[in-house]
């Protein structure tokens, strides 16, 4: 069956697929400054835009673009999601706009508040932020998510001593491996001068997420954070070891983002790595072995036969035209010699006879 639906209404029935591509190339590099990640801004950005997308995949798309900018636009942020979060009189403070509840998960329901209270710790607004976080474990019970939250709010409120707030939050054993707990204890640490402890941090996260046997590991996101600011301290040995972990790790991504040599490119790589290298030399053959008399002359050698020699042959004396001349005259004595017995008799006796008359 076909249906006659203008450019508009496609784009709408395909938003979702539209949204989960873009979140897959979100994922495909950790690199804020990655050519993926600029991508994927670029489409959260036209899908906030031109307001195509059902309600559920735009309010999706709008946490993920948020996500990915971070603090760098926290008005920006802020006003996006208050279109989302609602004030409501009922048990629950705050819920989404638009019947979000109902189509989002709570994975996506949690995202969306979590991001609402970074973004209001980043503007310094302690009081909202407070408000927002005490109502989340009414919301999400079970759910870590709260409790970080919450220290985070902890830790924002006590700023002005960054020792002492890096070392509260180290102590909360559910949360001190988190990535968020990990990036806010390195920072705490870097304002309060202690660099060796930072880098302490992130040495042992890297060490707990190595041993982690969970499906959601944190690794690389931790160990590209710890490289960046190793580097960033003037430790280049450990930041160039960790940066050679990564790109194994990604190969094949990585080896994407390069740019192609200029010399190469009529050149297909595809087709020469299915090509078959160089022919291996053939295995020896377990076959008789040589005669270990070869290089002796053949007259010298054991198994040497001289020829025969045919006895027909020693028989013809002279030259081969007098060969030839004995055998004509052989046979022309032999055809004038008389077929007649009897007559060959009287010529033996004439001759007898003659030869006795002689003497």
């Amino acid at each position: 069956m076909e249906e006659n639906l203008a450019d508009d209404d496609v784009e709408i029935e395909l938003a979702p697929i539209a949204v989960q591509i873009t979140y897959v190339q979100q994922l495909f590099f950790f690199s804020p400054d990655s050519r993926d990640t600029q991508e994927a801004v670029a489409s959260y950005t036209d899908f906030d835009k031109r307001n195509l997308a059902n309600e559920s995949s735009l309010a999706v798309a709008v946490n993920n673009l948020i996500a990915l900018k971070g603090p760098k636009d926290v008005s920006d942020g802020l006003r996006k999601l208050d279109k989302l979060i609602e004030k409501s009189d009922g048990p629950e403070k705050f819920q989404l706009a638009r019947g979000l509840d109902l189509k989002l998960s709570q994975k996506q329901r949690e995202a969306i508040y979590t991001n609402m209270v970074l973004l209001l710790l980043h503007s310094n607004k302690m009081d909202q932020a407070r408000e927002l976080v005490g109502a989340l474990p009414g919301m999400f019970p079970g759910s870590l998510m709260p409790v970080l939250l919450q220290a985070a709010v902890h830790v924002a409120a006590a700023a002005g001593h960054p020792q002492i707030a890096a070392d509260s939050l180290a102590k909360i054993p559910d949360i001190q491996h988190k990535p968020a707990t990990i990036a806010t204890i390195v920072s705490l640490k870097e304002r309060a001068g202690d660099t060796d402890g930072a880098d302490a941090v992130f040495d042992s996260a890297i060490k707990w997420w190595s041993n982690a046997m969970t499906e959601d590991n944190k690794l690389n996101t931790i160990m590209q954070e710890a490289a960046a600011f190793k580097l960033r301290h003037g430790r280049k040995e450990e930041a160039a070891h960790l940066y050679e972990q990564l790109v194994k790790s990604h190969g094949k991504a990585y080896e994407k983002e390069l740019k192609p040599l200029p010399g190469l490119k009529a050149i297909d790589v595809d087709s020469l790595e299915k090509t078959s290298g160089a022919k291996q030399a053939e295995k020896a053959n377990p076959g008789p072995p040589p005669d270990p008399e070869r290089w002796l002359p053949k007259r010298e050698r054991s198994s040497y036969r001289p020829k025969r020699k045919d006895k027909r042959a020693a028989q013809i004396r002279g030259s081969q035209g007098a060969v030839a001349k004995e055998a004509a005259r052989s046979s022309d004595t032999k055809s004038n010699q008389p077929a007649n017995p009897k007559g060959a008799s009287q010529n033996a006796v004439q001759s007898k006879a003659s030869s006795k008359s002689r003497k």
